[in-house]
């Protein structure tokens, strides 16, 4: 049997370990959402209770997840290039990889991959066993609500996941569980309730922490590993040193500054057009209107008040958002910008070069996941279905094949 209260413990040290990374997130997706007020409570006037700014956060976010979302191709490496039986079996089990991805559905779940890998820190796939199907399925889970565990090898050997569910569908699946829920009502803060489940190469559990640590599933790992894969993004203080960060946690606040100044940008253009009327002192009257008449023996003195707006004021605007585009490796030309010198000869090309450098980076780290992916996929084929004959139909280059497969 498990030992359920080390699970517990240990649980609860990976979310305090996680703690800050958590707190960063919950900001980052605050700010994308547009609910600046989450962030810094107050931030809206009531004249303007949404964002007036474009949210660069969120486009910088959604332009490299498009940008790294689609898959690359799959290919096994024949043990000898020169032994036709090692080629064709390298190429049965090419087919057998790209049949996992496909019956996944994989390349429609890599755009939120990507998001979560780039802009939350963590690219997470788990591997779940499909007895209706008898074939391994490949699932993207949300990094935010990930807390991994690697060894030296960057091999990831146990996690914890935190998510939420609501009554209904909780007790659709476990329909024992009406009279614990009815019994920790008041311990429930939100709507939704509150699931962790943890694994590791013995045993995985699932649980509700806030209704006692009740117990949903506890059963042993027969794969004996971990069937999630969970791959850090490069931040600078060791890839897999268990410190997770996103490429926009810094862009918080200038995001929410350049909010700030438009909004007062705004008012002083208000200001200046509602700006009171001067009049000599001779006018006793003042007509308002397209055609109004002002007499008066000093035409030159009738004027608006003057509200001047510092010019250092739409500098700082121009500041934050070169700032935010460098901090975001967003060049001016994936908005569409254009800033190409034909005397310098600093083109397009030369500006993406650092964007382009990020992307291949987190290429080869999307990589490294999808591999360790498909060796699971491969390992619980082998393990859950070892005798059972398979057909895989499909196209190579055009040309229709199927082939038959037994996992052992």
């Amino acid at each position: 049997m498990t030992d359920l209260k080390a699970v517990f413990a240990r649980v609860d040290a990976l979310t305090r370990m996680y703690s800050r990374r958590d707190v960063t997130a919950s900001m980052v997706r605050s700010v994308r959402k547009g609910d600046f007020d989450n962030v810094a409570p107050g931030i809206f006037p009531e004249d303007w209770p949404r964002p007036v700014v474009a949210n660069m956060v969120d486009v910088m976010a959604r332009d490299y997840a498009a940008k790294l979302a689609p898959l690359p191709s799959v290919n096994c490496t024949a043990s000898s290039s020169l032994n036709e039986k090692a080629k064709a079996f390298a190429d049965k089990r090419t087919k057998i990889a790209n049949n996992y991805i496909t019956t996944s559905r994989l390349a429609p779940q890599m755009p939120d991959a990507a998001d979560s890998f780039n802009c939350y820190g963590l690219l997470a796939m788990s591997v779940e066993p499909d007895f209706e199907e008898s074939l391994p399925r490949i699932r993207v889970e949300d990094g935010v609500s990930i807390y991994p565990v690697w060894n030296r090898n960057m091999e990831t050997v146990a996690y914890a996941k935190v998510y939420y569910r609501d009554h209904l569908s909780l007790l659709g699946d476990y329909p024992k569980l009406k009279a614990t829920l009815e019994r920790n009502r008041g311990a429930i803060r939100e709507e939704k309730i509150k699931v962790v489940k943890f694994q590791d190469d013995k045993s995985c559990v699932v649980y509700l922490p806030e209704c006692g640590n009740e117990v949903l599933e506890d059963y042993p790992n027969i794969l004996g590993r971990c069937t999630l894969v969970a791959v850090p993004r490069p931040n600078g203080n060791g890839t897999y040193s268990g410190h997770i960060a996103g490429a926009y946690d810094d862009l918080i606040w200038p995001q929410l500054a350049m909010n700030e100044f438009q909004i007062l940008a705004m008012e002083a253009a208000d200001k200046a057009v509602r700006a009171p009327i001067i009049v000599p002192p001779d006018v006793t009257d003042v007509a308002f209107g397209p055609d109004a008449t002002i007499r008066t023996s000093n035409p030159a003195g009738v004027q608006r008040l003057r509200v001047d707006v510092p010019p250092a004021s739409y500098q700082a605007m121009d500041w934050l958002r070169e700032g935010m585009q460098l901090g975001g490796m967003s060049p001016e030309s994936r908005q569409g910008q254009q800033s190409a010198s034909v005397i310098t000869g600093r083109g397009v090309q030369a500006l993406m070069d650092g964007y382009s450098t990020q992307i291949a980076q987190s290429q080869e780290m999307v990589k490294f996941a999808l591999e360790q992916t498909i060796r699971l996929c491969f390992a619980m084929d082998e393990k859950l279905w070892p005798n059972k004959a398979k057909e895989i139909r499909g196209q190579d280059s055009g040309v229709p094949f199927k082939i038959t497969y037994t996992p052992k």
